[in-house]
């Protein structure tokens, strides 16, 4: 989804706390074990969700969606949904 600070925004803006959206994963390995500001989430690289299966991906960085959600299939990650922001609210893909 990415841990940087638009994605905190993004997090307390739409209230996506961390009891609903645990974790937050962000491509650049240098914020990997820190936290999102404000929510509390836990930023991991994308790896941990090759072993696990998430109902949702709500992706932040609506600039990179069509980046994101290719690489997501390229990599045979399993999800139900996926969801990215947009002027009007949280949109699903």
């Amino acid at each position: 989804m990415g841990g940087t600070g638009k994605a905190s925004s993004f997090l307390n803006i739409n209230d996506l706390d961390n009891e609903h959206f645990p974790f937050v994963v962000d491509s650049n390995i240098t914020r990997v074990g820190s936290y999102v500001p404000g929510m509390g989430q836990e930023i991991q690289s994308i790896d941990v969700l090759k072993d696990k299966k998430v109902d949702d991906i709500v992706i932040a960085a609506t600039w990179r969606a069509d980046e994101i959600v290719h690489t997501i299939k390229e990599m045979g990650l399993s999800y139900e949904n996926i969801f990215t922001g947009s002027s009007s609210g949280i949109i699903k893909l």
